[in-house]
């Protein structure tokens, strides 16, 4: 991300050059600058930041899982193994 705005910046100051070469005055690169940030601040307002951009199934619940086969059927013969001396006691 540093990277990206240290290339910006530099992009910037060149296009800036030649858009005053090119028309003349600093109007023109100015104006264009200025809709940028304009751009940027109305981008920045509409931003929810704590709004995940994917939704993580493990955090929603929504996730499937997964159990290992035959799971069942132990724990169906572990009730069986405790039921009689549950009724010894």
């Amino acid at each position: 991300m540093n990277s990206a705005g240290q290339l910006g910046g530099f992009v910037c100051s060149v296009a800036f050059d030649y858009g005053v070469r090119r028309f003349g005055s600093y109007d023109a690169p100015i104006l264009l600058i200025a809709l940028m940030v304009m751009l940027s601040a109305f981008l920045f307002w509409r931003i929810d930041p704590t709004r995940p951009l994917v939704e993580d199934p493990l955090l929603s619940g929504t996730a499937p899982v997964f159990r290992k086969p035959g799971l069942s059927e132990q724990s169906k013969a572990r009730k069986s193994v405790l039921q009689p001396s549950e009724a010894a006691t």
